[in-house]
């Protein structure tokens, strides 16, 4: 046995169970850290998605809240639901809290925008808020939600159809 060992024949045998097993051992461990790295990528592209979706919902509730404040000024029975100062401005700070959080997640020129907006609907609530205040607990605010949310309707449908349009393109149906 150990004579075939030492011909040219038994060191090819030899050479070719070896080359055969490492060559098994790679291909496993390759396969394993391929799907590993798929497994993250598919849990990143997931939380990505989440995100949009987060965000974008989140601009169409502030957008409800800001008019259904506005609403909530005029006389009773002609508004919809009664709406609380605090939720709107709890709104806009979940807003600015996730545009910031969720970066990781965006584009350079998406960050860009979802800053942008964030700071208008910061600005947009700190003149709301001010009118409240100058009009006390008896008085009705003039603030002109409508001229205002005219005003930022650019960045704010940018930054939508930005956010739909990665959304989209994560479900693969643009």
């Amino acid at each position: 046995m150990w004579d075939f060992l030492n011909t040219d024949l038994g060191r090819l045998v030899v050479g070719f169970v070896l080359t055969t097993l490492a060559g098994t051992i790679l291909t496993t461990w390759y396969k394993r850290e391929s799907k590993k790295h798929e497994v993250r990528f598919v849990q990143l592209h997931e939380e990505r998605a989440e995100a949009i979706k987060i965000l974008h919902d989140l601009t169409v509730d502030i957008e409800r809240a800001f008019f259904d404040l506005k609403y909530s000024w005029m006389p009773k029975g002609l508004h919809p639901q009664e709406i609380e100062t605090e939720e709107v401005n709890d709104k806009v700070r979940e807003f600015r809290n996730l545009t910031d959080k969720y970066k990781v997640y965006f584009t350079e020129d998406l960050c860009k925008l979802t800053d942008s907006l964030a700071g208008a609907y910061e600005s947009t609530w700190g003149e709301m808020e001010n009118a409240i205040i100058v009009a006390g607990e008896n008085g009705t605010p003039t603030f002109d939600l409508e001229k205002e949310l005219k005003d930022k309707a650019e960045i704010r449908d940018a930054v939508k159809a930005e956010l739909q349009a990665e959304f989209r393109k994560i479900l693969g149906v643009e």
